[in-house]
């Protein structure tokens, strides 16, 4: 997927379109982060809208709002996970961390872009697996992937489906393993009660291939 592919495998490139220009983040050990989302279309027509956060040396600020607005770029980098304390929702922000770009022109964007993600890591809580209204077999677990610098992990919500979610189901936490798969967004409504009911968004990947990593 890569030219250099980090070596505890948390890698994620995707292809398409930056809609808006981005807006400012946050800062954090002297440096300035910007957020911007990205739509990377599938085969079927659905869009995901992914999120992605990037640092102000990547280009001059001036750069940074303008250039990305409804240009075709690729991608390149990891996905991160952040608590949000204080926040009813989302408790765990899920975005990709851009470590590299490059224009592409819309042309050379196909009907469905590059959306590829390469994770090892091991299990950190109970997969929980169900079948959805219509027998599907389905399955969501999470898996913790340590960054390269510090002490810190991110712990990347996944969801399996058909065979791969009975796979999946079968992994104890602290499993170690190795998945393939697309980062994508999945609308969703969520009972409150009450009859009252809230529309959100996950954010998670998609595995395609799943298995225990010696």
């Amino acid at each position: 997927m890569y030219d250099k592919c980090y070596e505890y495998e948390n890698c994620i490139s995707v292809e398409g379109i930056v809609t808006e220009g981005l807006t400012r983040s946050h800062e954090a050990f002297g440096r300035v982060f910007y957020k911007g989302t990205i739509d990377v279309p599938r085969l079927s027509g659905y869009v995901d809208m992914i999120p992605f956060i990037c640092q102000d040396s990547m280009l001059s600020e001036a750069a940074l709002k303008s250039v990305f607005r409804n240009a075709a770029v690729r991608l390149e980098g990891e996905i991160r996970t952040y608590k949000m304390p204080n926040i009813e929702y989302p408790r765990l922000m899920v975005a990709m961390y851009v470590r590299s770009f490059q224009m592409i022109g819309r042309d050379n964007l196909e009907q469905s872009a590059k959306n590829s993600v390469i994770l090892s890591g091991a299990i950190c809580q109970n997969p929980i697996f169900r079948h959805t209204a219509l027998g599907r077999d389905v399955c969501e677990l999470k898996i913790a992937v340590a960054r390269a610098v510090g002490q810190k992990s991110d712990y990347i919500p996944c969801i399996a489906w058909a065979g791969n979610a009975k796979e999946a189901a079968a992994f104890t936490v602290g499993t170690y393993v190795r998945a393939t798969g697309r980062f994508q967004s999945r609308p969703y409504t969520k009972d409150k009660g009450d009859g009252k009911s809230e529309q959100r968004c996950a954010y998670e990947v998609s595995l395609f291939r799943l298995s225990r990593d010696s």
